[in-house]
C-alpha cells in the first residue's frame, strides 16, 4: 500500500474519459492534485469535484496538475464508465447526487451539474473478483477509505496528503507546494 512519504505511482485506469494519459512519474517540477470520486457519491458533487475544479481554474497556470479518477466500490450499476461518460462529457448528474443536488437546488435545466469538470479525467481499473463484484485497483493500492479522497504529489513526486472527505487543507498544502 502506497501512504504518504512514497513515491506516487502512475494510476491503474481502464479508461481516461477526458485529456490524455498522464504519466505520473514524468510529471516532475509539477504538483499534482488527483481527486477521487465515484460517480453516485452526493459528497463527491458538493464538495470534492467543486474544489478539484476551484483548484485547477486557480492554479493550472501555476504549475498544479488536477486529474480526476473516478472509482467504484459500491453501487456498481451506477458507478460505472458510462455513466461517468455522462458525468464529464455531457455534464449530467445521476443517481443520488442528482437526487441531493436537486433538493438543494443546484442542478441546471437537464439535470446539469452548477460546475463544469475541465480537467483530465480517468476510470480505475476494476479488477472483478465475483460476480458483480468489483476491486478498485487505484482506490485499493492507495489505500483510499472512501470517496471523495485527495491525493497532492509534490514537485519530485512524493506523496505529500491524503485525505477522506472535504478537507479545507488541500488548498494551503497546495500553495505551499507551489511556492518550493
Amino acid at each position: 500500500m502506497i501512504v504518504v512519504g512514497d513515491k506516487a505511482k502512475n494510476l491503474k485506469v481502464s479508461e481516461w474519459v477526458q485529456g490524455e494519459p498522464i504519466d505520473i512519474e514524468k510529471e516532475k517540477g509539477r504538483v499534482i492534485l488527483i481527486e477521487v470520486f465515484q460517480v453516485n457519491c452526493p459528497g463527491c458533487f458538493l464538495y470534492g469535484l467543486p474544489m478539484a475544479e476551484a483548484m485547477h481554474k486557480t492554479f493550472k497556470d501555476k504549475g498544479l496538475l488536477v486529474i480526476g479518477l473516478a472509482t467504484a466500490f459500491e453501487d456498481f450499476d451506477k458507478n460505472n464508465l458510462e455513466n461517468l461518460k455522462l458525468v464529464v462529457k455531457e455534464g449530467i448528474a445521476i443517481g443520488e447526487p442528482k437526487k441531493v443536488l436537486k433538493e438543494q437546488g443546484l442542478l441546471k435545466k437537464g439535470d446539469r451539474l452548477f460546475f463544469d469538470i475541465t480537467f483530465p479525467v480517468a476510470m480505475d481499473k476494476l479488477r472483478k473478483v465475483a460476480k458483480d463484484y468489483f476491486v478498485p485497483e487505484t482506490f485499493q493500492e492507495y489505500g483510499l477509505m472512501g470517496t471523495p479522497s485527495s491525493i497532492i504529489i509534490d514537485k519530485e513526486g512524493t506523496i505529500k496528503y491524503i485525505s477522506f472527505g472535504y478537507d479545507e487543507k488541500v488548498e494551503e498544502i497546495i500553495k505551499e507546494l507551489l511556492k518550493n
